[in-house]
């Protein structure tokens, strides 16, 4: 039993590390244009993926947007306690 592997998805990735590093050497409108980049070969590398790699992704982002979600209810939670009008005992 042979196991192919695609590594087309390195590519873009590539690309995207080398526009990270014009990215945080540019001043002006390039910067714009390479956060651009970035965003476009990112999500090519993630299409691009095996299907096991895309899972750790998806398991990876489903984790934390949990512990997002959980950090933004507890703001939440503590200024809705900090609002409320002092009780009357």
């Amino acid at each position: 039993m042979v196991v192919i592997v695609r590594f087309s998805f390195v590519i873009p990735l590539c690309v995207a590390l080398v526009s990270t590093y014009v990215y945080r050497r540019a001043d002006d409108e390039i910067s714009y244009l390479t956060g651009s980049v970035i965003a476009v070969c990112i999500l090519l590398s993630i299409i691009l993926a095996p299907w096991e790699l895309q899972v750790v992704v998806l398991a990876i982002a489903i984790i934390l947007a949990k512990s997002l979600w959980n950090r933004i209810e507890h703001q939440r939670e503590e200024e809705v306690e900090g609002n409320s009008p002092p009780s009357q005992d």
